[in-house]
C-alpha cells in the first residue's frame, strides 16, 4: 500500500498527462484539413506525383502544405528527382523554368 501523498502525486500526475493529451488532440485536430487530405489522396494525378501532399492546417480558407523541399537541398536536385528528365539541365533552362513555376 502507498502513502497518501505518493497516491495523491500519482492521481495529480496523472490529470495533468491527461490534460496536456487533450490539449494536444484538440489543437492537432483539424477536419479541414482531413477532407483537403482525402481529395487530395483521391485524386489520380496527385497520386500518381512523386510527393504526397499533405494539409497541415486549414485556417479562414487557407492551405498550408508540407513541402518537400528543404533549404539543404536545392530546388534544382529536388526537380531532377521528381522530374527525371531534367537532369544535368541548368536551372535556367526553359523546361526547368516551366516545371518550377508549376510545382511552386
Amino acid at each position: 500500500m502507498v502513502d497518501r501523498f505518493t497516491r495523491n502525486y500519482a492521481i495529480g500526475l496523472g490529470l495533468v498527462l491527461a490534460a496536456l493529451a487533450v490539449v494536444w488532440v484538440i489543437s492537432t485536430w483539424d477536419p479541414g484539413a482531413s477532407k483537403l487530405n482525402a481529395l487530395l489522396a483521391s485524386d489520380a494525378e496527385l497520386a500518381a506525383y512523386p510527393y504526397q501532399f499533405r494539409v497541415e492546417s486549414l485556417n479562414d480558407g487557407v492551405a498550408t502544405l508540407k513541402s518537400p523541399r528543404s533549404f539543404e537541398v536545392p530546388v534544382i536536385r529536388f526537380l531532377a528527382v521528381i522530374e527525371p528528365r531534367l537532369a544535368g539541365k541548368d536551372a535556367d533552362h526553359p523546361d526547368v523554368m516551366a516545371t518550377s513555376s508549376c510545382v511552386w
